[in-house]
């Protein structure tokens, strides 16, 4: 059965996208992409650190890391 799990461990919210068929790494994907967006449209930006690695930055100045992929 298709369902979303939503959790907080160690202060820390996480997503996972379930379903019974498809691609679940696309729609995964599809939700960090779509999580970029809100954050940049709600006044957040990408900050990039030393070794090149992007964080968004909400207008909270709380850092999310964009994972490679």
């Amino acid at each position: 059965m298709a369902g979303f799990e939503v959790r907080r461990t160690n202060g820390r919210w996480s997503f996972r996208a379930q379903g019974c068929c498809g691609n679940l790494s696309a729609w995964e994907r599809e939700y960090e992409r779509a999580f970029a967006e809100q954050v940049l449209r709600d006044g957040g930006r990408v900050e990039w650190s030393a070794d090149g690695i992007p964080s968004l930055v909400d207008k909270r100045d709380k850092r999310h890391r964009i994972e490679p992929g």
